[in-house]
Parts: C-alpha cells; structure tokens; sequence
C-alpha cells in the first residue's frame, strides 16, 4: 500500500484561479460545430488567421481559441485529407478528383515532380471556345519550392481574362516553355483551331520555343516591357528624371512618337527625327531591340488580331487576383492548387454571368447597332461606341484620319465605317462583326482531352 505525504504548506494551487480564458485549452478549446465551422473555412481557401476572426464574430461571449489551436485543427484536416500522400501526390490526386486536364514530368533519377500543367475543365471549354489570344506571362514567390509559376491567360467576348492553365517550370528556358507550348497545342488539337496571336515579353527560351511550335502565329511584345527598358536607357544617358521624360514624351522629336505612329511612314519619319536627337539611345533600340520592332510598334501590331491586348494590364491583373487568392509565397503543392481551384470556380461563375448579361440584358443606347442586341457582348459594343465617337471628333478628313485599325486589330467597324452608317441611316449588321464578338456560349460537344491515368497512378506513388 501506498501512502502520500504532503509537506506543509504543499497540497493546494501554487496560482490563482485562470482570469482570462481565452486561448486556454480547457475553456477556449474547440467543440464540435466550431470545428464543423473551420473545417468548411478551411476547404474554402479561408486563411486560419480569417477563421479565426469569424469564430470570434460566431461566438463573441466565448472564450476565443489561440492562433495555434486553428493551425492545429487545419493542419489535422489537411493530414486526413491527405491519407499518408505527401503534398505532390496530394496535389495530384486533387487534380484528378476534379477532372482537371493534367500533364507532368517527373525526374526518373530522384523522382521529384519536375514540370506541372493544369487545366480548369471550364477553362477548357473556354479556352476552345476563345483561342484567339494568349498571354504568358510567369511569377516567382508562390511555392516553397522556387519553381516558376506561369499563367497562361485567355480573353473572353466581355472582356474578361481567365485562366487557360497554370504551369510549373523548373526554370524560365527554352526547355521549360517547349514543354508547356506542347501541352497547350494538345489541348487544341481536337479542335484545330489555333491562336491568332501571342503576347508575352522578350524572354528568350519563350521567344525560341514559340518561334520552333508556333511558327505561324505572330507574337507579340507587352510594349511596357519596352517601355520600361527605354526609360531606363534614357535615364542612365541623360542622368535625370526630367530629361528622360523630356526624352519620351517631347512631341516632336520624343520616343512615343515612334512606338505610336499608326503607319510604316510616320514611323520612319518619328524614327530618324528620334535618332537624329538623341543618337546614343537610338542606338540602343537598334542593338537591343532591332530584330523585334514588328512585335511591339503600333504600325506592325495593329495588322493582327489582338484585341487590344499589347500592355501588362491584364496578365498583371491576372496576377495580382492569383496572388491575393494564394497570399503567400511558401506553399506547399497541395494548399496552393486548392487555392487557385477556388480562385478559378469564382472566375469562372463571373464569366457566365457577364455572358448572360450580353445575352439577356444588352445595353444598346444607338439605333445603329440595334440589329446586335442580345447577340453580341456588350464590351464589344461599348468599344464601338468609343469608335463612332472618336470618327465624329475626327470630323472633315476622316477616311483619311481614321487608319482602320479597329477592323483589324478587334474584327470590328472602324471609326469611318460608323459613321458612315450613322449618316447612311443605316444599322451595324451581324456579319460586320468577328465571330469571336458573337460567341457568348461556350459550352463544346468535344470530350476532355484524356489524361494517361494508368501513368498518373505511377506518378502519384513515385511523386516526391
């Protein structure tokens, strides 16, 4: 038998009583319907610091659980999800729950997961629908892993982008972008349709690797990029801030005279005035840039298909939304594809929607485009509506002033034809506008392109 002795003055609390409860594990602990309630956050993309905050909103007279019992409770969420996978697997078998298109490369040495390309289902079904531009643009800080992260960014007839694919690249050359262009043309195969234009920056493996697969389809230079380079130029020459902008925006013999001039004439004239100024920078441009002027001067760009798209302003936005969804630069495969899934399921419903608008509820403030309504999208005709503004301002001249580029660069009537219409009382008919303007459904009869699931089980048992 055992017997317990106490000292004296031993046998009682060496503390007071708990005050403040919050975080403590016995009075702050989650019960059941709180875990419910972060387990549907938590698969929601909510960050545990959010599903913090809406517990405290949920139940403000209870004591508050800490920061690390939420991470506990998502971490236990996320293991149980996980059943022993670790997170490339994970991701992985993700990808095949929601019958996303999947290729990836795996490393046959170490069995690491070397290259990743995912497709939304509807962004496929979107981006056979409007192929017409694509945008490629890549971001670092978004996964523990250092690999690049390449958005691959369509436009619909509203006006909005969306994902076509999200890739994972060792690294941003010649190899890593052949390896996403070939997945990108196999999702287009079945409908042989091609794009008419690419945008991207002057990254070299990029250039090649588009050059060797796509040797039809122009591409396009974000003039920002160009820009950007310029003025840095400029500043590094002339030293300061005033003199570089006196450099590019002087009306008479400044550099957005020749990015801007609407045809090969006024090019050359903006060009010599431009070398004759300011020789050194001239040089420059001829050395840095020469070989690729026709992919980002106004007079070149404006003979192709590009929807306007020639600046950063959407693959940027584009990255900003994919950012601000992801909100962090270390995460793990699996947490980061979850959050894009769910990004995309919110872009995807936006789309349909201003789809439905165009359809439903056009916007037609013109008789001369009556003969559109509900047929075509309302972005289309608010960009018509610019045009015919502009022909008017224009006025006595216009033939001759209106240079036509919105026939060509938006499959849509130029300032001139406008108004020729407007005056004629006559109307904008269907036929005069690109078929990519009068797609408002997207919906395709083709079946996914298959994935290999005989090797992707494979894969999820050798991926690290």
């Amino acid at each position: 038998m055992w017997n317990i002795l106490t000292a004296k003055g031993f046998g009682c609390h060496n503390h007071q009583l708990t005050k403040y409860k919050d975080g403590h594990r016995h009075f702050a602990g989650l019960n059941e319907e709180e875990k419910a309630y972060v387990r549907q956050q938590y698969l929601a993309s909510v960050l545990p610091r959010d599903i913090k905050s809406g517990l405290h909103r949920k139940t403000p007279d209870k004591p508050q659980p800490s920061s690390s019992q939420i991470y506990t409770e998502t971490s236990k969420i996320r293991k149980e999800m996980k059943r022993e996978r670790n997170t490339a697997q994970q991701m992985l078998s993700l990808a095949v729950e929601a019958n996303y298109v999947h290729r990836h490369e795996i490393n046959p040495e170490t069995k690491e997961l070397t290259h990743v390309f995912m497709s939304h289902p509807e962004a496929v079904k979107l981006f056979w629908a409007y192929p017409h531009v694509v945008l490629i643009d890549s971001t670092y800080k978004t996964n523990t892993y250092n690999m690049a992260l390449v958005e691959v960014v369509g436009v619909t007839p509203a006006g909005s982008s969306f994902l076509i694919a999200c890739v994972l690249i060792p690294s941003e050359s010649e190899e890593g972008y052949t390896w996403l262009l070939r997945k990108l043309r196999e999702i287009l195969e079945c409908t042989g349709a091609s794009p008419s234009v690419f945008v991207a920056d002057r990254e070299l493996g990029l250039v090649r690797a588009l050059r060797s697969l796509f040797p039809e389809t122009p591409h396009l230079l974000f003039r920002w990029h160009v820009n950007r380079a310029i003025e840095s130029r400029a500043l590094m020459v002339h030293k300061t801030v005033a003199y570089k902008h006196f450099v590019l925006t002087n009306p008479e013999t400044g550099w957005w005279n020749v990015i801007n001039a609407t045809c090969e004439e006024d090019f050359n004239k903006a060009w010599s005035v431009f070398c004759g100024k300011w020789k050194r920078l001239g040089s420059y441009v001829s050395r840095m840039w020469g070989e690729h002027v026709k992919k980002f001067l106004l007079c070149y760009t404006n003979e192709y298909f590009h929807l306007g798209n020639t600046a950063t302003s959407r693959v940027e936005s584009a990255h900003s939304l994919l950012k601000a969804w992801l909100k962090s630069a270390h995460l793990t495969l699996d947490t980061m594809w979850s959050r894009i899934h769910s990004m995309l399921e919110g872009q995807h419903s936006k789309i349909r929607k201003e789809l439905e608008d165009s359809m439903s509820r056009p916007r037609i403030t013109h008789r001369l485009f009556s003969l559109l309504q509900g047929k075509v999208s309302t972005k289309a005709i608010e960009i018509m509506e610019e045009e015919l503004k502009r022909g008017v301002a224009l006025g006595i001249g216009l033939e001759l002033r209106c240079g036509c580029g919105l026939r060509k660069t938006h499959g849509l009537p130029c300032a001139c034809a406008l108004v020729d219409l407007k005056n004629s009382g006559s109307r904008v008919h269907l036929s005069d506008i690109h078929s990519f303007w009068r797609t408002l459904e997207y919906e395709n009869s083709e079946s996914m392109p298959k994935n290999d699931n005989d090797m992707l089980d494979e894969l999820i048992d050798k991926a690290r």
